[in-house]
This record gives structure tokens, sequence and C-alpha cells, in this order.
């Protein structure tokens, strides 16, 4: 049996229907799953901004410590002890708000360190030396003897070491961001382009 044009231009727009179905399901698939990767992506580039700011307040409060310290021996202004106390008590509320983030547990052991170890002893020896029962030498020993410049050396190193490890996993949530969405863009406009003219060939066909 010759089939007619009318079949032949019948058999063409079927064709070219399933395709067009075809292409518009699977552009909707990659569309959706897209959006929802890109949300994925989104929350943890947030999250580690966020961890990175977070990480910036817990240093903030360990340099201002160890100024308080230094101005408390050297001027003996009672207010800083004030200071002190205060800049432990946040401190130590935001490590157990990351209990399970190894660099503020590292910043928390070379904190309390320096707390237990220098602060502390040095700001009975001022008092001492405020209430006349010790001269200033004595407290200087004392000041040698807690090894001030490794506890604030360490420090320093490890909030350098913090800063550029938070830095780095911020850029690398914001480079698998811009990874993604290039491809993702042209992925999805080249989908776009096939359904147009899928669509178009379709109306074609049926208009012919």
């Amino acid at each position: 049996m010759t089939e007619t044009p009318s079949d032949l231009r019948f058999q063409n727009a079927r064709r070219l229907a399933v395709a067009l179905i075809a292409v518009t399901v699977l552009f909707c698939c990659v569309a959706a799953f897209g959006a929802l990767h890109f949300v994925g992506l989104f929350e943890q580039e947030k999250a580690a901004q966020k961890a990175h700011q977070e990480k910036i307040q817990a240093i903030t409060l360990i340099q201002s410590s160890v100024n308080d310290l230094q101005g408390y021996v050297l001027g003996g202004d009672t207010r800083l002890t004030t200071r002190l106390a205060d800049k432990a008590s946040q401190f130590d509320t935001m490590v157990r708000a990351h209990s399970g983030d190894p660099d503020f547990q590292n910043m928390n052991d070379a904190f309390h360190m320096w707390h237990q170890t220098l602060a502390q002893p040095m700001m009975q020896k001022r008092l001492q030396f405020d209430t006349g029962s010790m001269n200033f030498s004595e407290m200087g020993i004392t000041y040698i003897q807690g090894n001030a410049p490794m506890h604030e050396r360490r420090l320093e190193e490890l909030s350098t070491q913090t800063l550029n490890a938070s830095r780095d996993n911020m850029e690398a949530a914001q480079g698998r961001i811009s990874g993604f969405l290039i491809p993702a863009i042209a992925v999805t406009a080249s989908m776009g382009a096939a359904a147009l003219i899928l669509a178009f060939l379709l109306l074609k066909n049926l208009r012919g």
C-alpha cells in the first residue's frame, strides 16, 4: 500500500511530537536537578561564610584578650580584668556552639593553656604588685617564666592557620557554585533551544 503525502506528514509529526515530549521532559528533569543542586551549593557557601565570620570573631576575642592582659600587667587598670573574664566567657560559649569543629577545639586548647599558665598567674602577680608585696622585677620574672612569647606566638600562628583554612574553604564553596553554574546554564540553554527547534518543525509540519 502506497503511503500518501498526508501519511508521511502524519508520521513525521508523530516522530517530532515524541521527540519534543522527550526533550521537554528531560529539560524539566535537568532544570529541577540543577535547581536543587544549586540550592545545596548555595547553602554550603552560606555555611562556609558564617563559619568564617565566627572564626574571625573568636580570633578577635583571643587577640584582644592578649592585649588586655598586657595592658593590665603594665598599667594596672582593673577594668581590664573584667573584660578578660567576659571575653573568656564569650569564647567558651562560641566553642560550645562549635563542639564538632576541630579549628575551634584547637583554638580552645591554646587559649585555655595561655589563660591558665600565663594570664591567671600574671593577674595574681599584678595584684601582689599593687598591694606592695612584689616589685616590678619579680613580676617581670613571672612573665618570662610563664613563657609568654611562646604562648602569644602559638596563638598568633594558630589564628593565622585557622583564618587561612577557613578562607580557603569559603573560596572553594564559591568555586563550586561558579563551576556548576556555567555548564548548567549551557546545558539548559541547549536543551531549551532543541525544544524550540522541535516545536517549530512540528508546527511547520502540521501546517504543511
